[in-house]
């Protein structure tokens, strides 16, 4: 995505689905203005102007250009803000998947005022707009990228906010420590307690962080796999080995998940 042309005021559009032909193609559109640039191209224009949020529309898509043209038979699944993902008025237009038939939707959607949504903007917009952290904004992209169950299972751990809940808690712990020290140094004459500033408190929110560094490694493993060979001759163990290997990696998986 260009910076220059990033505008958080944008109406941006997107395809979410991949290209190439299937039954169904899910276009996505977020940012102010979104559906009342959305409602002169769909008919009938009043069912979408006075939908409620997380509901679905039918009708059909119409290309003013070419004399209000039917070009497809959608539903659109409406939201008003900040109830949506990006926490932004938008909708999602189930289309039909012709590649042909998306490309004229995404022209009609440009036409109508939306740019092309940048790479990850929606999800961008949504951490922005305080609808994620940053560890779930992160999460999203590995959700989609997992290549295995297993990283689809931790990255689905992350998205939920368990790392970003104990991210959260430590950074009140280590700020609550911090002010205490503060204190200590701008008061030095003063004879505070020793329960201000807490050795064993700040050991333990070490020995959290360590935990928490510990398991990005485990779930970048997952997630990106290992390139390793095991060469040796026959029966020379090699698949005693591999088999150890593996247990031993998924039982390390499960211990750091159970402590945090």
């Amino acid at each position: 995505m260009n910076r220059l042309e990033y505008s958080p005021n944008d109406a941006i559009a997107a395809l979410a689905t991949p290209w190439g032909e299937s039954a169904l193609a899910v276009i996505r559109v977020s940012g102010p203005g979104s559906l009342a640039r959305l409602s002169g191209l769909f008919s009938p224009t009043e069912a979408l102007e006075s939908a409620a949020g997380r509901t679905t529309v039918h009708g059909r898509l119409l290309d003013p250009e070419a004399g209000g043209e039917p070009v497809d038979e959608v539903l659109v699944a409406v939201y008003r803000a900040p109830h949506s993902y990006t926490g932004e008025e938008g909708a999602e237009l189930f289309t039909h998947g012709s590649p042909g038939l998306v490309r004229r939707v995404l022209a009609l959607l440009g036409r109508a005022g939306f740019r092309p949504a940048g790479p990850g903007e929606f999800t961008l917009r949504a951490f922005l707009n305080g609808k994620l952290g940053l560890t779930q904004a992160e999460a999203v992209n590995e959700v989609v990228r997992a290549r295995t169950d297993r990283a689809r299972s931790l990255a689905l751990h992350r998205l939920a906010g368990s790392i970003e809940t104990r991210l959260r808690e430590l950074k009140e712990r280590l700020l609550r420590f911090q002010a205490a020290v503060e204190v200590r140094l701008d008061y030095p004459e003063e004879d505070l307690p020793p329960e201000l500033a807490p050795e064993a408190e700040l050991e333990a929110c070490e020995q959290e962080l360590t935990r928490l560094a510990a398991s990005y490694r485990i779930g970048r493993l997952y997630q990106e796999g290992v390139s390793a060979v095991l060469a040796g001759r026959t029966n020379s163990g090699k698949s005693t080995l591999f088999h150890v290997i593996i247990t031993n990696l998924a039982l390390a998986a499960i211990i750091v998940i159970a402590g945090l």
